[in-house]
């Protein structure tokens, strides 16, 4: 199968990301002196002094492939989302939960959040156990009103008439409805991804159901759960689907990328091209991979695809993989041509690929410094810091930045619970980078890196946890971190596996 893709406020201060020959990381912990530079028992060694904050570069644009703002109160801040899937609701264990941290001028504000369920007022439906609500989730306009929606996917394992789609509706006052998604006979959603694919300006959501078959809700979807026309994509039997979209010809259209798996074999990847007719006819053929994103990296206006790489075709060995994660740019074809491949040990990159690293386990694109290239969040949750058991599968979460073709992978910073200005500690099992999202939460036009640690003890055992951490003209900054789990929240903590899953 496919990998499973996901409060204390730091004090603001003076230190934040700051670059080292050839690599970055984060700054100093808030209040605290520096330790020698010379220390390599840990990340966050090398580091010079901080950058003041600023808005983006007012040349740059938005770089293209990128989703919308996820902003579902519309009051021009980003929102994070970042899903519970075995938190209890009641008495109703692993019933699942999605959290919603709204953005402001400060950026991911604890104090404005939502904890919705299945039992949340004005949802459809009710909660069971064993759910899993919120496994899967995706965020986009989809009926049209302007506020952005948050569609949530229910995967209980030993009930498959408990596996569908809830659509929860964003207004005024945030997310204060949902409706289950209707058209398709055991849609389960294991899998989605969202985007514009007809070019008419309503979103379109992709979803999976038995057997991974896919199919395209497009927009606008009307809050009974009716969809415009609901088309299925003709494709091979999978037993794992991994789907993600953006406009990687440039024609103003999104596209999809469909990766596939069968038993223990990966076969294949499909590049599904938007039209004004939306998805549909022959698909090309890419690489296998396991995850992937769309950005435009180079600036050239197409978005480019980024996806974790399966070795061999050889899906039963990746909980072995080291990762890779390789660049297929974006032409008026698509995706294609020589690409560029990175993993932990290449030049300029932090650290060493080991066995089992898993590095590209999630991939999100964003732009944080502002200057119209996309970068690349990538999560390696089974990076062991140090040695030992008290350090196996702590994690980290990588920032890969954008730049010229071919230049891929220079300037990373890496984010880890032992970097100076990251709350926490890392600990065996963390899993910290098993979901990571970029989003602009304060509207400055630079992208917070939202991080999740689902192993995280936190108030509890594995009651996982979130961290958000500023963009700076200078990169990822430690001024401003944020960090929370259920407890601070004053949501159902023990084994609720916070931040295995955040909405793109």
């Amino acid at each position: 199968m496919l990998p499973r893709r996901r409060l204390v406020t730091v004090p603001k201060a003076a230190a934040v990301a700051a670059l080292v020959t050839g690599c970055a990381v984060l700054a100093v912990q808030a209040g605290a002196v520096p330790l020698p530079h010379d220390d390599d028992s840990r990340p966050g060694r090398g580091l010079v002094a901080s950058q003041a904050r600023a808005g983006a570069d007012a040349g740059a644009q938005r770089p293209a492939g990128l989703a919308p703002k996820a902003d579902f109160n519309k009051d021009g801040y980003g929102d994070y989302a970042v899903s519970a899937p075995k938190g209890a609701v009641g008495a109703k264990k692993k019933a699942g939960y999605v959290a919603v941290v709204y953005g402001s001028a400060d950026g991911a504000d604890i104090g404005h959040r939502q904890i919705l369920n299945l039992d949340s007022p004005g949802v459809a439906g009710a909660a069971a156990a064993d759910d899993e609500f919120g496994d899967r989730s995706v965020a986009r306009d989809l009926n049209g009103d302007g506020f952005t929606d948050l569609a949530v996917g229910a995967s209980n394992y030993y009930e498959p008439d408990r596996r569908f789609v809830t659509i929860l509706w964003g207004g005024a006052s945030g997310l204060t409805s949902g409706t289950r998604l209707t058209g398709v006979e055991w849609l389960d959603g294991r899998e989605m991804t969202a985007g514009d694919f007809d070019g008419d300006g309503k979103g379109d959501l992709v979803a999976t159901g038995q057997g991974g078959a896919m199919h395209v809700f497009y927009g606008p979807i009307s809050k009974d759960g009716t969809a415009a026309k609901v088309t299925p994509l003709p494709g091979q039997d999978s037993t794992g689907v991994n789907v993600v979209a953006g406009d990687m010809t440039g024609d103003g259209k999104d596209d999809l990328v469909s990766m596939h798996v069968y038993e223990e074999s990966a076969e294949g990847s499909l590049f599904w091209k938007g039209s004004g007719k939306g998805l549909g006819g022959e698909p090309k053929r890419l690489e296998s991979a396991a995850t992937g994103t769309v950005g435009d990296l180079d600036d050239d206006g197409y978005g480019d695809l980024v996806m974790r790489i399966i070795p061999d075709d050889a899906a039963d060995l990746l909980e072995e993989d080291e990762g890779t994660v390789k660049v297929y740019y974006g032409s008026p074809e698509g995706p294609g041509g020589k690409g560029t491949t990175v993993n932990q040990d290449s030049p300029s990159m932090p650290g060493a690929g080991e066995k089992g690293d898993q590095f590209g386990y999630d991939l999100t694109a964003g732009d944080v410094n502002g200057d119209g290239h996309a970068d690349i969040g990538v999560g390696v949750p089974y990076e062991t810091l140090g040695s030992g058991s008290a350090r196996k599968n702590t994690g980290t979460a990588i920032l890969l930045r954008g730049g010229k073709r071919g230049t891929f992978g220079t300037g990373a910073q890496v984010v880890s619970q032992d970097g100076y200005g990251v709350p926490g500690k890392a600990e065996a099992g963390d899993l910290f980078g098993s979901t990571v999202t970029l989003r602009d939460l304060d509207d400055d036009g630079l992208d917070e890196l939202g991080i999740g640690a689902p192993g995280e003890y936190g108030n509890a055992q594995r009651s996982g946890a979130g961290w958000v951490l500023r963009g700076t003209p200078g990169g990822l900054g430690a001024e401003g971190a944020v960090s929370f789990n259920p407890g601070d929240l004053k949501a159902p903590s023990a084994g609720a596996q916070l931040g295995r899953w955040s909405a793109e």
